[in-house]
């Protein structure tokens, strides 16, 4: 268009000018080898073995709007790539925030240890160089045990808790600036202090927790913060539940909310159904690491609660049966309509447990009984006939 409203000369020299070469690629990044996994279209979330077949594929950089995650095996890698890239980044009219004397670097290094068991100080990691890495010209990136990424918290040793741990402050803050002012005002219905609720602190505590894997210690904090903020709106104190016996459950049904293991489940199911293969294609990242492993042994201890086991938590609130979630998740509509509902559909429900075996023991219990109070009376009765004769 603006070639076009320029006079015939302008628009021919317009057009015969070169367009600018686009800046060199860097030279490739060698793989890292922390960030090979297997996978297989299938929905085996969890209980894999080790030397099951499956096609492989890396997954050792993240690009999303501005941010950027890259992975390295080694700090040496670190120190090496880093360097290039940014100069990449800068050639595209891009910068890598990076520290300079006097002022702290945006972008950081999280140092993810190997297990325990893998050194002979693992109070040191065998003396790790954990100080900050030393980029050209000057600048510094800190090596940290834990960053925020997309809104998230991810740590070093692979768990959730420090996510949790900053959802809750900032729920807690949000919380606290609406307490006075409408959450426990005389003047402001149930039904708005639970839709308040809904949209302003549960979105802020529950965010990124589709990914979470959440052990039974992060899931009673939740309770505890959800179950003090029902009786903050309910203006009800903790006294007033044990000399009344107001149980919690009585005051969610008040504002009319759920359980905080609902909203967690009904948010990762939501999730869990928008990376179904069936409306997310196989060769889909997300797709890809739902059903991932990788070819090594788990390491000596117990294992860290996975991602498939949570998930199966979350069936488990909605009754949905495991195996044929896939085939339930496929409909839109109906995936809708169970989230909604909270329970899945009857076709699509777990199996009533089989009844429980009654021990051997509870068949001794009364033969035994009846043994001890003969045994007992014959006792009586000796010492009362010794007390006689005496």
């Amino acid at each position: 268009r603006v070639a076009a409203a320029r006079p015939p000369a302008a628009a021919a020299a317009a057009t015969a000018t070169p367009a600018p070469a686009a800046p060199p690629l860097p030279p490739p990044r060698p793989p890292c080898e922390s960030s090979v996994f297997l996978t297989l279209p299938d929905y085996v979330l969890s209980g894999r073995r080790v030397g099951t077949a499956g096609e492989e594929f890396v997954f050792d950089d993240s690009e999303y709007a501005d941010d950027t995650a890259l992975c390295y095996a080694s700090r040496r890698d670190a120190e090496q790539q880093t360097g290039p890239l940014m100069a990449h980044f800068g050639d595209w009219g891009m910068e890598v925030h990076a520290g300079k004397p006097g002022k702290n670097s945006k972008s950081e290094i999280l140092f993810c240890p190997a297990p325990p068991h893998v050194y002979a100080d693992a109070a040191t990691y065998d003396g790790a160089d954990l100080s900050d890495v030393q980029l050209p010209g000057g600048l510094t990136m800190p090596v940290v045990f834990f960053f925020k990424y997309l809104g998230d918290i991810i740590s070093s040793d692979g768990t959730d808790v420090r996510a949790v741990e900053a959802r809750l402050t900032d729920a807690s803050k949000a919380f606290g600036a609406l307490r006075k002012g409408l959450f426990t005002s005389h003047q402001v219905s149930a039904g708005a202090k639970r839709k308040a609720y809904e949209a302003l602190i549960l979105s802020i505590l529950l965010f990124g927790c589709e990914a979470w894997c959440l052990t039974e210690v992060l899931m009673q904090r939740l309770r505890v913060f959800h179950a003090q903020s029902v009786r903050a709106m309910c203006r009800v104190t903790r006294k007033h539940t044990w000399e009344h016996h107001i149980s919690s459950e009585q005051l969610r049904e008040r504002l009319g909310l759920d359980s905080i293991e609902y909203y967690i489940a009904r948010r990762q199911l939501r999730w869990l159904g928008h990376v179904d293969v069936r409306r997310m294609g196989p060769e889909r990242l997300p797709r890809l690491m739902l059903s991932a492993w990788v070819a090594h042994k788990r390491p000596a201890g117990a294992p860290q609660l996975t991602y498939g086991r949570t998930v199966a938590k979350a069936m488990d609130t909605f009754d949905l049966d495991p195996a044929r979630w896939p085939e339930l998740a496929a409909d839109r509509g109906a995936w809708r309509t169970m989230l909604r509902s909270g329970e899945a559909p009857l076709g699509f429900r777990q199996a009533p447990p089989p009844p429980v075996p009654m021990p051997m023991s509870h068949f001794l219990v009364r033969p035994r009984r009846a043994a001890a109070t003969r045994t007992n009376a014959a006792i009586d009765a000796s010492r009362r006939g010794a007390n006689v004769n005496f």
